[in-house]
């Protein structure tokens, strides 16, 4: 695959290792938070430290360079605008269709028991929406994609970075309890978007998609349940 992503970090070992250690940080700390049940407390606060510092890092790191290209500091993806609408599009209808089967096996077949909605009072529906929908994918794509997946592509290329970065957001959603099929999938669909398409934009508008088609599925549910989750 051919990607600018990581492209001028090849030219400075210095810079390399630097941010792979600013990438380290910022992946340590987002596990960290999920497990230190003593610092969940200041959680999204040392999130959007992390996240400011992880953006500043890497700006420096382009301005020196030269080339933000290499990061995805770029407003529009190397292809047109049309190409990532239909892909979304075939994408959403690949992973819905995976849903309904994992949800129809484990609800269905297994007899799982439905679990309480994330949204309790109608009072959360904005604070949820801003939560799902701008705060964690902007969050998690600048430490998984412009942190790790751009330096996992300096290191050893865009298609080992691809499969890193997947394993590695799969595992942050598993260990925060959270293993659904688009969590698994996601992280490898987003890492690879971020590398074709040679933007952070993409991947944000993609998880910001996802996340509120997922908003949506827990308002409906809060409506059809309540706010504990009774049966169906």
């Amino acid at each position: 695959m051919e990607t600018p992503i990581g492209r001028a970090l090849h030219a400075s070992p210095r810079l390399l290792w630097a941010l792979t250690g600013v990438a380290t940080v910022a992946v340590v700390v987002d596990f960290v938070i999920v497990d230190w049940r003593v610092i969940r407390w200041i959680g999204w606060d040392l999130r959007e430290v992390v996240a400011s510092a992880t953006v500043l890092a890497f700006a420096i790191a382009a301005s020196e360079l030269r080339d933000g290209e290499s990061f995805g500091f770029r407003w529009t993806p190397q292809q047109n605008w049309q190409y990532w609408i239909k892909l979304t599009l075939f994408v959403g209808v690949i992973l819905g269709s995976v849903l309904l089967v994992y949800f129809g096996v484990a609800f269905g077949l297994m007899g799982s028991s439905l679990p309480a909605p994330l949204i309790r009072s109608e009072s959360q529906f904005l604070s949820m929406f801003l939560w799902m929908c701008v705060a964690a994918p902007i969050y998690e794509e600048i430490v998984y994609r412009l942190a790790f997946t751009s330096t996992a592509a300096a290191w050893c290329g865009p298609r080992a970075a691809i499969v890193l970065g997947g394993v590695l957001f799969a595992g942050a959603h598993v260990w925060r309890g959270n293993p659904s099929p688009e969590n698994l999938l996601g992280g490898f669909i987003l890492s690879w978007a971020y590398l074709k398409s040679g933007t952070i934009v993409v991947p944000i508008a993609l998880h910001s998609l996802g996340n509120f088609c997922a908003y949506l599925m827990q308002v409906g549910y809060f409506l059809r349940v309540g706010p504990y989750g009774e049966s169906w």
